[in-house]
């Protein structure tokens, strides 16, 4: 693994403050890439395809992002491309078909696009502005389908789900504010408040996102050593599987003593169980073999050659 991507591996860490800042930073990545070919005006013969698809991208882009940090993902790179990958593609399509509605609402409670340019007339403000918050909420819904469309969990899709919708209407409430702030200090910028804009819908949907993995979290698994040394996996609701196999959800790859499927660790009632998949498939817990065991915080695990670390929900909400 190459040195700048263990640098970021603190980005990669399970957490609402961690996956704000990555929701953040998948929103700007989508407005930096269509930002310079956007038209401004909106009905113009030269609005083109950035114009079209700048929200589609910048909402599959949010998406993609919080999906690659999920939890499941595992630590190597193209693991959470895929998952970003998988998250990208319905969000697109969603938001995509979200614009027409989003069109419609917009203009439908503001049928002169009037914006805060004019402060004499103050309903058509109002208007303005809770036009472009519905609007822009809606189209928050995309981010939240894209979550769960890349296996991210139902906590996880709401999350970004409310997230997103909560961003995108405090997004369109100071969208003309900030256009309107910029126009009194003589900077035509209007790029500036579609920025901060999405930004806000992604750091929001990131923030609730990793929040409410948190919430619904049975504990965290920390890899103490091996390749995937320092890499924490937020554990749920559902069976968490570890082994060799590409399918399961902590791989340790290049490990004889590791089998396919080696141990299974869920939530059974209050408490978390390690379970080996099959009698060959023996781990240490605390340095003592077994092969089915109830889990306390702290707990430290042994799969192969590989050392992990169990900490419980408690200590898990934390991050």
């Amino acid at each position: 693994m190459t040195d700048w991507y263990r640098r970021l591996q603190f980005l990669l860490r399970p957490g609402p403050v961690a996956h704000a800042l990555v929701g953040a930073a998948g929103a700007a990545a989508g407005w930096a890439a269509l930002e310079l070919f956007f038209v401004e005006g909106g009905c113009s013969g030269r609005v083109g395809l950035a114009n079209a698809f700048f929200f589609p991208v910048v909402m599959g882009a949010i998406s993609a992002a919080l999906s690659a940090v999920d939890s499941g993902s595992g630590g190597r790179f193209s693991d959470r491309l895929t998952r970003a990958l998988a998250a990208f593609g319905p969000a697109f399509a969603v938001a995509y078909m979200l614009l027409g509605p989003c069109h419609i609402l917009f203009m439908g409670l503001n049928p002169s696009a009037r914006s805060l340019a004019d402060f004499r007339h103050l309903a058509g403000a109002v208007s303005a502005v809770g036009a472009r918050s519905l609007a822009w909420g809606l189209m928050g819904f995309s981010v939240g389908v894209g979550v769960w469309a890349a296996r991210g969990g139902k906590a996880r899709a709401l999350g970004a789900l409310l997230g997103a919708l909560a961003g995108g209407v405090v997004a369109g409430m100071i969208f003309d504010p900030v256009q309107e702030l910029l126009r009194t200090m003589s900077i035509e910028a209007p790029w500036a408040s579609r920025i901060a804009g999405f930004v806000l819908v992604g750091g929001l949907a990131g923030f609730m996102t990793g929040l409410a993995a948190a919430i619904v979290s049975s504990g965290r698994m920390v890899v103490l050593c091996g390749p995937l040394s320092g890499r924490v996996f937020l554990l749920d609701s559902r069976p968490c599987s570890v082994g060799s196999s590409p399918s399961c959800d902590l791989v340790l790859r290049g490990d004889p003593l590791v089998q396919s499927i080696h141990v299974l660790i869920r939530k059974v009632g209050f408490s978390v169980e390690l379970e080996c998949a099959s009698p060959e498939a023996m781990s240490e817990v605390n340095h003592r073999v077994t092969s089915r065991t109830s889990l306390l915080d702290g707990d430290r695990i042994r799969v192969g050659n590989t050392d992990l670390a169990f900490f419980s929900g408690i200590q898990a909400a934390r991050l």
